[in-house]
């Protein structure tokens, strides 16, 4: 079966034989944070909660947080051709996508942010969108340092 979405590669040594990704062959940081944002699940989530009226906060706000583990489960699930295998799984996209996928809601969705955290304003969505540029890298890494696998078993 094809892959539904891309698999980020990063750079990672050949490794309890998952397979090798050399630095030439990695994605950029600019390719890894495209395939790291969940596309599909953002617009599955903006059809849904388009339909909801803006004053149902409390199923606004629930229905994104339910979004969060069903990122993760579309990036398992996507990532990989044999989805019943977690070698297979590229724990790491799973990860930063649903980060990223609630990085996109605070940058985003300041008036569901704001009835959460009622200091919130509408230019600390414009930051965190920033800093998550900065951060989903790092995070890559920090998350390859503790020995989550991204590339799959050969």
């Amino acid at each position: 079966m094809p892959l539904l979405r891309p698999r980020v590669l990063r750079p990672e040594p050949a490794k309890d034989g998952r397979k090798s990704v050399s630095a030439e062959n990695a994605d950029t940081y600019i390719s890894a944070i495209t395939k790291w944002i969940p596309v599909e699940v953002i617009g599955a989530y903006q059809f849904i909660l388009g339909m909801v009226p803006i004053n149902r906060t409390g199923f606004r706000f629930w229905g994104t947080i339910a979004f969060v583990p069903l990122t993760a489960l579309w990036i398992a699930f996507a990532t990989t051709d044999k989805p019943t295998n977690p070698k297979q799984i590229a724990w790491r996209q799973v990860i930063l996508a649903a980060c990223a996928f609630v990085a996109w809601v605070a940058g985003t969705q300041s008036d569901l942010v704001h009835g959460v955290i009622s200091t919130w304003e509408a230019w600390m969505g414009s930051v965190v969108l920033g800093l998550s540029a900065l951060f989903l890298p790092l995070g890559d890494r920090i998350l390859q340092l503790l020995g989550l696998p991204q590339n799959p078993v050969t």
